[in-house]
Parts: C-alpha cells; structure tokens; sequence
C-alpha cells in the first residue's frame, strides 16, 4: 500500500506596523517645533518635494516593510509511506518533508543567499521478521535531517526596519552602470537594513540524527 500527500500553505504576518509617510511625518515635526517655540527645520519648499516626490534620493520616503517584505512566503510539505509484506515479513517505510521560506526579500549573491529558512526530512522504517510463531525479530531506523538559515544580522534588520524614519535615507542609490550603492547618513553610517540583510553575510545550522534498534520478542506460551 502506498500514500502520498503534498500541500503548499501560504504565510503572511497577521499584522504589520503602518507609519505616517515623509511629508506627514515631517509637517508633525514642524509643528512640534513650533509648539515648543522653535522655528520649523523644514520649509515649505523641502516639505512639497517629499509630498511629490520628485527627488527622492535628497527628499526620501522609504517604506522598508514594502521595500523588504514578501506579500506573503511558502510552506511545502510532502509525506510518502509504503506498507507491505508477506506471512513472514512486514515493512513500513515513510519519508516526509518540509520546507518553510522567509518573509523577507534577498537576492542569490554570489556567494550565499542571506534568506530565512528551514528544511525537515524525516526517513523512518520499520521491518518485522517472523522466525518462527514464538519468535520475531523487529529492526527499526530512522534519520532526521535539518537545514537552518537566516541573516547573520537578523535582528538589527528588523529592528532598523522599525526604528529608521522614512525621510532619514533611500535604501540605495543606483549608479550610472547599473551598479547599487547602499544608503547612509552621518547619524546612521550603517544601519540601512536592506544593507544589513545584504552584505553581512548569513548564518546557516546543519543537524542529522539517526537512531536504530533491535527488538527480539519471544512468545513463551507458544
């Protein structure tokens, strides 16, 4: 006897945090100013850029949660099992698997890819021999399997996804050639998170575990 079963499960965050865009943020920053009797750091010039946008590299609006963030990522699973014998003999085999994808958007280096992951293969089988009708002869194995990545700087990047402001920087800058240049200010020299997840380098776990056993059973009533 043989079954098969195979699902792919779509994953996305139950919630985000939303924040006010640049020019809202920044025109709440003037008034704040202006209530503490200071006058406004951002004229009305600089204000209308971020509202339009239309210099995004000297006046940003940078959504890391959109730049950075998958609509939703993937789970696959798939189990096979067979099960058989004869009089004498009976067997059963599984195998599953699993692999579970990140939130975050990255790109293949050449090298490494910093992704969230996680693969699971799990190998299990079980043999029952009948030596004679007192006595039988059971052998059992198994092999678990584990493969673990993520970003080396994971937390730093979504904590920057959340403590950077969206008018503080764009998340790169592109060069005449096509080339990235990733952004940064004199307050925060290299905190960008996309520069984070990019360029620090990945951290990735291996696990393998195998266990067998023996059993001899011996029916004395027999």
């Amino acid at each position: 006897k043989v079954n098969f079963n195979s699902s792919i499960t779509l994953n996305q965050p139950t919630r985000v945090p939303t924040y006010l865009n640049s020019y809202e943020s920044l025109v709440l920053y003037n008034e704040a100013l202006m209530n503490d009797g200071k006058a406004p750091l951002y004229s009305d010039a600089d204000l209308e850029h971020y509202r339009i946008q239309d210099d995004p590299y000297r006046y940003p609006d940078t959504d890391w949660y959109k730049i950075m963030m998958k609509d939703f990522s993937t789970q696959e699973n798939a189990s096979l099992s067979v099960r058989g014998g004869t009089k004498t003999v009976k067997y059963y085999v599984s195998g599953t698997y699993m692999y579970q994808g990140g939130q975050l958007k990255t790109v293949q280096g050449r090298i490494y890819d910093p992704k969230f992951a996680y693969q699971r293969v799990n190998l299990r089988s079980n043999v029952d021999v009948i030596v004679t009708k007192a006595m039988t002869i059971s052998v059992d194995m198994s092999l678990g399997m584990t493969d673990k990545s993520q970003p080396y700087e994971n937390t730093d990047v979504f904590t920057n996804m959340n403590r950077i402001p969206s008018w503080i920087m764009p998340p790169y800058y592109e060069g005449p050639n096509g080339e990235t240049y990733y952004a940064g200010t004199t307050d925060f020299t290299t905190q960008n998170p996309l520069y984070l997840l990019s360029t620090r380098g990945s951290y990735r776990a291996k696990n393998n575990t195998v266990n067998a056993s023996v059993k001899l059973s011996y029916d004395f009533d027999q």
